[in-house]
């Protein structure tokens, strides 16, 4: 053991398990949600099936009429990204950072990206039958297992290869190439520096810091290009007498990019951002940058078939959704 613990501890594992060439690691818990997915990706198959016949409301037509429109493949790919038109053109038609502060709401609310900031309720860690809110920075658009991608430098390849994924996922959404490189270097300019005052890794580990408190006005003065009344007003919550500060440095670090960056600059990371977050329900040309992104980080490439690509979104979507809207008490 003290030669190779790894070994000693794992070595009947290694020599009894092949990683199968599609997963870059692989252990218990890949295992359990291979055979989970497949599980529930069978009984949501059964349900479509079953849709038009069940009746009306009940679980099988519910999840049975879901399914089947997901893998109505030709009818997602004729839609284009249109089904997101809306939100797209709301964002167009911004003049002020208060309509994009609505607008951030208006995405929390519906369990959609975590624009500019977060605000919303968890266990209070002091108390924990009760509820408290949380001041949070906001999420990006590369999953959060890489973040830290946000503070390598600029020609790093990881860093580069995110900045591809943009470019791409842009021009398959119908951007003009030209345009596309100019909103993926304008939304990398916002990320690095939005993440840049993040807590480190390190940093993390220390409740002490992400558990401080306070008091509401404090908070609204950190960032004050933010209508965080409005936010809250938009989302439904109360106003709390105070906040814990889960990314403390998040708030003016915000506040400085809202001040210096341009209102067109912020509007097109914004589309982006929806473009990205809704891209696994709309047409499936959005899917090959995202592909390509996962394989130039993880050296593998994980290509699902859509049957079992519907289990893992629409599982995630609805466990945000139950997030986004737990109250305060």
């Amino acid at each position: 053991p003290r030669v190779d613990f790894y070994r000693y501890s794992s070595g009947g594992w290694m020599d009894r398990v092949d990683r199968p060439a599609k997963y870059p690691a692989y252990g218990i818990f890949y295992i359990m949600t291979e055979r989970l997915t497949k599980q529930v990706a069978q009984v949501a198959e059964a349900a479509g099936k079953a849709a038009a016949e069940a009746p009306k409301g009940s679980p099988t037509q519910l999840v049975g009429d879901f399914y089947n429109a997901f893998m109505d493949v030709e009818a997602i790919d004729a839609a284009g990204i249109e089904p997101i038109r809306p939100m797209l053109d709301d964002v167009a038609a911004a003049e002020t950072l208060t309509d994009l502060t609505r607008i951030a709401a208006e995405q929390a609310a519906s369990a959609g990206p975590g624009l500019l900031a977060m605000f919303g309720p968890s266990q209070d860690p002091a108390d924990g039958s009760r509820f408290a809110m949380f001041a949070l920075g906001q999420t990006f658009g590369i999953d959060r297992h890489f973040n830290e991608i946000l503070r390598m430098a600029p020609d790093s390849p990881p860093l580069l290869a995110y900045h591809a994924y943009i470019r791409d996922l842009l021009i398959a959404a119908g951007y003009d190439p030209d345009r596309a490189a100019r909103v993926a270097d304008a939304s990398i300019d916002i990320e690095t520096r939005l993440y840049s005052v993040f807590l480190t890794p390190a940093e993390a580990k220390d409740p002490a810091n992400k558990f401080g408190t306070l008091p509401y006005a404090q908070v609204k003065a950190q960032v004050p290009e933010f209508d965080l009344d409005l936010y809250l007003d938009t989302i439904g919550f109360p106003k709390p007498d105070s906040f814990y500060m889960y990314e403390p440095r998040a708030l003016v670090g915000l506040s400085e990019v809202l001040q210096t960056t341009p209102l067109d600059d912020l509007k097109d990371y914004m589309a982006f951002r929806l473009i990205h977050e809704y891209a696994p329900f709309l047409t499936t040309r959005l899917r090959e940058p995202g592909l390509a992104l996962q394989e130039a980080l993880l050296g593998q490439l994980i290509n699902q078939s859509m049957m079992l690509y519907f289990v893992p979104r629409t599982s995630v979507d609805s466990n945000r959704r139950r997030r986004t809207r737990s109250p305060p008490a």
